[in-house]
């Protein structure tokens, strides 16, 4: 199925190890290690904005397009990102991409 997987495995025992290996042929698996890999909001949550409720309101009531205009402004820009990324995603080269950034930090 497209667009269903997982952006991060993290193995903890020996039988987990073996286990994953047993099935790992059948993904596209890209190891790497927690300091390439580390997400903040894995540590802690993110910090609820102010404008929270005010946004989902506005986004259930005026659709993605308009919340995108007021909440986030430069419209056209922001829609051919997530085009490129939606794209990029299908064909499989959007975890490749990530990974080769995380490893030039």
């Amino acid at each position: 199925m497209k667009g269903i997987g997982a952006s991060s495995v993290y193995i903890n025992t020996l039988l987990g190890n073996r286990l994953f290996d047993k099935i790992k042929k059948e993904f596209f698996v890209l190891e790497s290690d927690l300091i390439v890999c580390d997400q903040p909001n894995l540590n802690k949550p993110t910090i609820k904005p102010l404008n929270y409720n005010e946004f989902w309101k506005y986004y259930v009531d005026n659709g993605f397009n308009q919340t995108v205009r007021k909440f986030v402004g430069n419209y056209k820009k922001v829609c051919v990102l997530r085009t490129i990324k939606i794209v990029l995603n299908e064909m499989g080269i959007l975890p490749i991409i990530k990974w080769i950034k995380g490893v030039r930090k």
